[in-house]
């Protein structure tokens, strides 16, 4: 990849996980500037989710806490370090090659464990 100095850079990185929770899309793009092609797709990568972690993820979102489950709260804490540090990764492997140097922002929506595009019940949105 052609270097460029650290002021000119234009490269971002996108994070995207759904509610499939099938995995973490990772983009690197770089944005160019007036006149130019605006936005160009450098490279992309995915990183499944394992099992284990969806089954807790929609366990979680659904309130699913029966006997003998964990609190809601640690297990959530818990979910939040995981899900990031798969996040990071998936950079880390996004980026192998490129100098990180250049990458001027890293934007993540992070994963949606509570979905309830009606509202929650007795309350309206």
């Amino acid at each position: 990849m052609e270097s460029k100095g650290k002021d000119s850079s234009s490269l971002y990185v996108g994070l995207m996980s759904g509610t499939s929770l099938d995995g973490i899309d990772a983009v690197l793009v770089e944005i160019g500037e007036e006149g130019g092609e605006r936005v160009k797709l450098v490279k992309s990568h995915f990183v499944p989710f394992e099992e284990e972690l969806v089954r807790r993820v929609r366990a979680i979102s659904l309130g699913e806490y029966g006997a003998g489950s964990r609190d809601p709260v640690d297990e959530l804490g818990s979910l939040h370090a995981e899900l990031g540090g798969l996040f990071a990764k998936a950079v880390n492997e996004l980026l192998r090659g490129v100098d990180k140097g250049l990458v001027r922002a890293i934007g993540s929506h992070g994963v949606t464990v509570r979905h309830r595009p009606g509202g929650v019940q007795g309350r309206e949105t």
